[in-house]
């Protein structure tokens, strides 16, 4: 009986050293698992972290790079804007100039034309000489350098005035008449044609169909190589007798 109790106590410490070794042994798993999940934790928080910085910074740069190129963008297009403007103004300014050239050119045309007009009708009143006449039937006299009508036809030599209705001689005489006194094939009426005291001159009297107090008698003279020419036109009061 005392052997076993005796046994018992040897065994007790024996027992107490092997719990006691289970239980550094547990610590120390404990320890390893702790220290390998912090381990853990702490690779996937660098990890992360770096993948951040990595891709963060890309990031940052893309959009930084991004914002540089619309910015660049944006300059280019306000330059572009700017040189349209510029263009468009210089553009209205080019036609506002030139518009302003072509009406000061129509003025100074316009200036020109009556000023021609002016020394032409200046020149017309020196030109024709009105006359007071002794014939109480004569109103006027109108002397003027007319230009003579082209006649058509084929002359050798002397010409002698035709009289003749019909004949070229007439037809050209009736269109140098009208050519003075304004009136038309319509409304002008031939009183009378004849010798005008010479073989190459020629007088007629004429009236207007629509205003018989219209009467002209006019002297016509052949100028040799170019046609009849009027050298003398009277305005009548009445036709003559």
């Amino acid at each position: 009986m005392r052997y076993n109790e005796h046994r018992v106590q040897r065994r007790r410490p024996f027992m107490k050293n092997q719990n006691s070794r289970s239980n550094r042994f547990e610590k120390k798993r404990k320890s390893t698992k702790l220290i390998t999940l912090v381990l853990s934790v702490a690779s996937v928080l660098v990890i992360s972290v770096i993948a951040m910085l990595i891709f963060g910074g890309n990031g940052e740069n893309t959009t930084a790079k991004e914002a540089g190129a619309q910015k660049e963008i944006k300059l280019k297009e306000d330059e572009n804007t700017s040189s349209d403007d510029e263009s468009s103004g210089t553009s209205e300014s080019t036609e506002e100039t030139e518009s302003t050239s072509d009406e000061d050119k129509e003025t100074v045309t316009d200036e020109e034309e009556q000023e021609e007009k002016k020394e032409d009708k200046s020149s017309e009143e020196e030109l024709t000489v009105e006359e007071k006449s002794d014939d109480e039937n004569v109103k006027r006299i109108i002397k003027k350098d007319w230009e003579p009508v082209e006649t058509k036809q084929e002359i050798e030599g002397d010409h002698r005035v035709v009289y003749d209705k019909g004949s070229q001689d007439w037809a050209e005489m009736l269109q140098a008449i009208r050519q003075v006194t304004g009136l038309t094939e319509s409304n002008m009426i031939t009183n009378y044609i004849g010798n005008g005291g010479s073989p190459n001159k020629a007088v007629a009297t004429v009236y207007n169909r629509d205003n018989q107090n219209e009467i002209y008698r006019v002297y016509l003279e052949w100028l040799d190589g170019t046609g009849y020419q009027v050298q003398k036109m009277e305005e009548l009061n009445q036709l003559p007798d």
